[in-house]
């Protein structure tokens, strides 16, 4: 499911005295639902005045490997402790591949998916884990989004569909 709004996108609110404030979208916020947990939507933005003035944010498309480490401890840290091997790295493929689908706004799964957010095939990725400006930043990109590519391999759209209860 996407939402169409974007980063950037102006939205505008009437208020009850006639006047209008503005605000800037930072992030859609699309989150994919969990369990009983149904999908939402959770907008960030800025009001329009203070986000002239601040400029634009960073670019959220550039990645940091490290960013996503805390986020597999909440999902399988304590399955993983507690000898539940296989739980815990079904918990963790699933919240990579969500992490994947909602940074890069992709509905897709598995194999393309990756291709697409990670720029294979000679694409321009939409997900950089750096600026892409020298050879080596080149060669890092390929090397993490093969790294991401085989981890897909493991998983099918029901797996990622669905998390274990």
């Amino acid at each position: 499911m996407t939402l169409p709004l974007d980063v950037g996108d102006c939205l505008s609110r009437a208020l009850p005295n006639g006047s209008v404030e503005e605000f800037l979208v930072d992030d859609p916020g699309f989150q994919n639902g969990f369990g009983p947990i149904p999908a939402r939507f959770l907008v960030t933005y800025r009001k329009r005045s203070a986000a002239l003035e601040q400029g634009p944010l960073p670019d959220t498309k550039t990645y940091k490997p490290g960013q996503l480490h805390a986020e597999i401890e909440k999902v399988s840290g304590s399955l993983f402790r507690d000898g539940h091997y296989k739980p815990a790295a079904l918990e963790a493929y699933i919240r990579v591949i969500n992490e994947v689908r909602g940074r890069s706004g992709l509905a897709l799964d598995g194999d393309p998916l990756m291709s697409q957010a990670f720029g294979c095939d000679n694409r321009l990725p939409v997900i950089q884990f750096n600026e892409l400006e020298t050879d080596a930043d080149r060669d890092e990109q390929k090397a993490f989004s093969s790294c991401i590519r085989e981890l897909s391999a493991f998983g099918t759209p029901k797996l990622t569909a669905t998390a274990l209860q």
